[in-house]
């Protein structure tokens, strides 16, 4: 799991806006990350305000699968994620939606409350072992109830304060290791079963 954050713990603006946190040093590390993990996730309103390419531009090497959560399926079929010919999944209550016609798009349904088991399930028979949640903060709650997180990153800018926005999640979990990343402080915290 990945969270980016200002140094008053806000992941993003009040209206859900983007919001450029780390730096460039930070950046290339988590890209790096990216290319050693098999999927990344990112819920509905990440998807729909951050318009994320999620693959790792800024670092040689594999593309992971996007995944995408997107309980109504109304997502705009015009987002990176669904025209940029990378294969996305799509994890969604709906039987229908505006991109599902789109060649590298996979729907996968589930019933309502059980997404994140549906999700792992579905990602285990395809061969994804390796899935990477990077936002936003409903779906890392999600993940973190469910208990199946064995580890979280954090990013935050020791230098950018934002005041009022969307808030970091919590997790009172003691630091393992913790890097300085020019202005980004990365900290990666092990959860209590690993």
């Amino acid at each position: 799991m990945k969270i980016a954050q200002t140094a008053d713990r806000f992941i993003a603006n009040t209206d859900g806006s983007p919001l450029a946190i780390t730096g460039m040093l930070a950046n290339l590390v988590n890209h790096k990350l990216r290319t050693a993990v098999d999927a990344i996730a990112v819920g509905y309103h990440t998807a729909l305000n951050d318009n994320p390419a999620l693959t790792p531009r800024l670092w040689h090497g594999k593309n992971p699968v996007r995944v995408v959560f997107d309980r109504t399926g109304s997502l705009p079929n015009t987002l990176k994620l669904f025209t940029d010919g990378g294969e996305t999944l799509v994890f969604t209550e709906a039987a229908e939606t505006t991109y599902a016609s789109q060649e590298q798009v996979k729907l996968v349904q589930y019933t309502p409350g059980n997404e994140i088991q549906t999700a792992l399930d579905y990602l285990y028979q395809v061969g994804i072992a390796h899935l990477l949640v990077e936002g936003g903060t409903k779906l890392i709650e999600k993940f973190m109830k469910a208990n199946v997180v064995d580890s979280v990153r954090t990013y935050t800018n020791k230098d950018l304060h934002l005041k009022k926005g969307i808030k970091a999640p919590t997790f009172g979990l003691s630091t393992l290791k913790e890097y300085e990343l020019n202005e980004t402080t990365l900290r990666i915290f092990s959860t209590p079963a690993n």
